[in-house]
C-alpha cells in the first residue's frame, strides 16, 4: 500500500521527469552524439544524488559510469541494481510515427527511443530505492546501483571498472534490470543471457571495379565468394559446421532442463517478428534454438553498387559483418578465432581475405535453485497472478559476467518488457503498466532482502 500511494502521489513529477530524460539522445554508438551520451550521465547523477546513498561518478570510460551505495551494515544482504543510460540510434527516422527524443503518450503508451530499453528500467528501479529510503530510514540491506553509458556497444572497458572498484562491487545478488517477462499472461523469469562474439569479414580481389561485359565470367566475383564463405557456416540441418564450435558447450542437466519453459512456438514468433520463415537447428524448437544454443548470424552484407537501376560491375570487395551468441561454457575469444580460422580456410584460393575480431562477452547463466531466482518467481507470481516459468534469454549483456565475477554474487534477470515493445526498432514504446509493474518489482524485491531471513 506504501508503494502505491508514494507513487500516486508523486506521479504528475515522475512523468514530468521522465519524459526528461527520454528527451535526451544519448546515443553510444555515433560519436557526433558525444555531449548528449554526457547528458544522460548528468541526468543520472543528479537523480541518485536525491536518494539518501553516496554517489561516485567514474569517468575512466568514453561515457561516465554512475556508482551509487548505501551500506549499512555489511552482515546484512546486499543487492546491486544495474542499467544503463545509453540507448541505440534511432535510424530510419522515417519509419516512427513521432520524434523519437520527443516522447509522446498514446493511449497509456509511451512512445520514445529509450523508452523501455533502457531508461524506462533504469528510471523505475531509481524510484524504488527512493520509495524504499522513504518507508524505511534504517533498512537491514545495503543497496548499491551501477548505471552506466556504454551497453548498447558491449559496454567496451566495463572490465576495467569492474577491477578497479571490485571492492564497492561486492554484493550478494545482482540485479540486471534490462530484461522481460514474456506476458503477463504467461510471466517467465529468465535465467541468464547468452554471450556474444563479434567479426567482421573483407574478400576482394581487382584493384577496382571491372566490367562485367569484359571480365564477367573469368575473374571471381568477391561478392559470390563471400556468400560462398557465409553459406558453409551452417549443414543442411541448421548445425555450424565450424571445428570445435560445440566443444565447449555445457548442456544443460535434465533436471534443469525440466524446470525451463520452451512453450512459445514458431507461430507466436510469426506473429511477433511478421516473419514467414523459421529454420530452427535440427532437433530443437524455435524457442530452445533462442534460448540455449548457440548461433553463427551475418548482420549485414554488402559490397558493389546500391543505387538505382543496374550497374554492370565485378565489385573489387565485398564485406560481411558477423555475430556468434554463446552458451554457458563457450569462450568469445575461442569461437571467434575458430570462426576466423574457418572463413580462412574455406575462402577461394587467390583472393585477398581479412578477418578482423571485433570483441565480445561471455554468457551469465543462473539457477533455479539460486536465493534470487526464488525470491522474483514469487516477486512476478504476486505481480501477475499467473504461475511463473523459467527460461534463457537470447539476447545477451555482456557487462553481466564481468559484473557478477567482480562482485561474487548470483545474478537475477528482471524487468517488464514485453516482445511488443519494438525495442532497437521504430516506435519503441513501454506502456505506463509496465513501469509502474517494474516498480513494484524492485519494490517487491527489495522488502524481501530486508528482511535477511536466509542468513546470506
Amino acid at each position: 500500500m506504501f508503494y502505491s500511494e508514494w507513487f500516486k502521489k508523486n506521479e504528475n513529477d515522475i512523468w514530468k521527469e521522465f519524459f526528461n530524460y527520454l528527451a535526451i539522445p544519448s546515443i553510444s554508438a555515433d560519436k557526433s552524439y558525444e555531449k548528449e551520451l554526457i547528458k544522460g550521465a548528468d541526468f543520472v547523477q543528479k537523480r541518485l544524488e536525491r536518494l539518501d546513498m553516496d554517489v561516485y561518478r567514474w569517468e575512466e570510460l568514453q561515457a561516465p559510469v554512475l556508482f551509487a551505495e548505501r551500506v549499512i551494515d555489511e552482515s546484512y544482504p546486499t543487492v546491486l541494481i544495474y542499467g544503463h543510460y545509453d540507448v541505440q540510434p534511432a535510424d530510419p527516422l522515417e519509419l516512427w510515427d513521432s520524434d523519437p527524443f520527443s516522447p509522446i503518450e498514446r493511449d497509456g503508451v509511451i512512445y520514445a527511443r529509450g523508452a523501455e530499453d533502457n531508461k524506462g528500467q533504469s528510471f523505475y528501479s531509481m524510484l524504488a530505492v527512493e520509495a524504499f529510503y522513504e518507508k524505511h530510514k534504517d533498512p537491514k540491506l545495503n543497496i548499491k546501483i551501477l548505471i552506466e553509458g556504454g551497453e548498447e556497444i558491449g559496454s567496451p572497458g566495463i572490465d576495467i571498472i569492474a577491477d578497479k572498484y571490485k571492492d564497492q562491487l561486492k554484493a550478494d545478488s545482482v540485479w540486471i534490470v534490462d530484461l522481460g517477462f514474456g506476458s503477463y499472461e504467461n510471466p517467465h523469469l529468465s535465467l541468464g543471457v547468452r554471450g556474444i562474439t563479434a567479426l567482421e569479414v573483407k574478400v576482394s580481389n581487382a584493384g577496382f571495379d571491372l566490367h562485367s561485359g569484359e571480365y564477367g565470367g573469368a575473374v571471381y566475383n568477391p561478392i559470390q565468394a563471400l556468400c560462398e564463405m557465409m553459406s558453409s557456416a551452417h549443414d543442411e540441418n541448421g548445425h555450424i559446421a565450424i571445428d570445435g564450435f560445440y566443444d565447449t558447450v555445457k548442456p544443460l542437466n535434465e533436471e534443469e532442463r525440466k524446470s525451463l519453459s520452451f512453450e512459445i512456438d514458431e507461430k507466436q514468433y510469426a506473429k511477433e517478428t511478421e516473419a514467414t520463415c523459421f529454420k530452427p537447428q535440427a532437433g530443437y524448437s524455435a524457442n530452445e534454438a533462442i534460448c540455449i544454443r548457440p548461433t553463427f548470424e551475418v548482420n549485414g552484407i554488402g559490397g558493389g553498387y546500391q543505387g538505382e537501376g543496374s550497374k554492370t560491375i565485378i565489385p573489387k570487395e565485398a564485406f560481411a559483418k558477423i555475430t556468434c551468441r554463446l552458451v554457458d561454457g563457450q569462450d568469445p575469444v575461442d569461437i571467434a578465432e575458430k570462426v576466423k580460422k574457418h572463413l580462412l580456410k574455406v575462402a577461394p584460393l587467390g583472393l585477398k581475405v581479412d578477418v578482423e575480431i571485433e570483441g565480445g562477452g561471455n554468457s551469465a547463466w543462473a539457477r533455479p535453485g539460486d536465493i534470487s531466482s526464488k525470491v522474483f518467481a514469487k516477486v512476478i507470481e504476486e505481480i501477475t497472478g499467473k504461475k511463473i516459468k523459467f527460461n534463457f534469454c537470447g539476447g545477451s549483456i555482456p557487462l553481466t559476467a564481468i559484473l557478477a565475477k567482480a562482485a561474487g554474487a548470483e545474478c537475477a534477470f528482471l524487468g517488464t518488457a514485453l516482445p511488443s515493445d519494438r525495442i532497437h526498432s521504430p516506435n519503441e514504446n513501454f506502456s505506463k503498466k509496465q513501469f509502474v509493474d517494474g516498480y513494484k518489482m524492485i519494490t517487491k524485491g527489495l522488502e524481501v532482502f530486508a528482511e535477511n531471513k536466509k542468513g546470506w
